[in-house]
């Protein structure tokens, strides 16, 4: 999630929940650090850790068992007044349950994830309204907590995403936003040789209502996000997010100015 307009429009305001797995509802928290680079401000970076929880797949809390924890890093480059591309490296350990009451942990625990992803916006704004699609490509690599080979090796993984932003008050510090994203994608399994096939398994519905403080580098952003997986025997899965973003906390005097 977000703050200032001053880094980026395209950037986003929240940092949209990830996937929990099989579950009826979860919730997610993270904390992020958004910095200019330079004094042109075309270079930021934006860092987050977060974590999410779940509930069992036929109910229950919201914050009944951990599911994910992510540490993550994007570098943005507005190289156009309407363009931006980004580079990111993200690191991800993840529960694992079986799918079959009670919904205990599987053999092994967890699985740990290396993921690489670029993100190319283009962005359409007015002082009311910012309409940005995007493609994001990933490549993600899978292992065992021991480091050994898991069931499924590596994903190749491209997200399309739509987001409107709103602005509610003339000074934009109240705002609503609402995100689309359909998620398509191939996996190489261990032990054999062909890919799977390229096709889409997901899409993720978000509004987030997002409060930037007047007279502090911070934003809170509150939202919920649904998350429909698969084609057939299709599941959604309701999340609650809530994080909290710190903007250009390392400003130097000159900049403050």
């Amino acid at each position: 999630m977000v703050i200032c307009i001053s880094i980026s429009e395209f950037s986003g305001a929240q940092i949209i929940p990830p996937a929990m797995g099989k579950a009826k509802s979860g919730s997610w928290f993270a904390l992020s650090l958004k910095q200019n680079i330079g004094q042109s401000k075309k270079w930021s970076s934006t860092s987050f850790i977060g974590q999410g929880w779940k509930s069992n797949p036929d109910g229950g809390s919201l914050l009944q068992k951990p599911q994910i924890f992510i540490l993550n890093e994007e570098l943005f480059h507005q190289f156009a007044p309407q363009w931006q591309y980004s580079m990111a490296l993200s690191y991800q350990l993840k529960d694992e349950y079986n799918s079959t009451p009670p919904y205990e942990h599987k053999w092994p625990r967890q699985r740990q994830e290396i993921r690489i992803y670029g993100r190319l916006s283009y962005s359409l704004k007015n002082n009311h309204l910012i309409f940005s699609p995007s493609f994001r490509p990933e490549f993600r690599k899978f292992y065992r907590p021991d480091f050994h080979r898991p069931e499924e090796l590596f994903q190749i993984r491209t997200r399309f995403r739509l987001k409107l932003t709103v602005n509610l008050t003339p000074d934009k510090l109240h705002r609503m936003e609402i995100t689309s994203e359909q998620l398509f994608s191939t996996s190489k399994k261990n032990g054999v040789d062909k890919w799977t096939k390229f096709a889409y398994k997901e899409s993720r519905f978000a509004i987030y209502y997002t409060v930037s403080l007047r007279h502090a580098p911070i934003t809170f952003n509150l939202g919920y996000m649904n998350n429909g997986v698969g084609i057939k025997n299709t599941y959604d899965v309701h999340i609650l997010g809530f994080d909290v973003v710190f903007t250009n906390p390392f400003r130097s005097k000159k900049q403050k100015k």
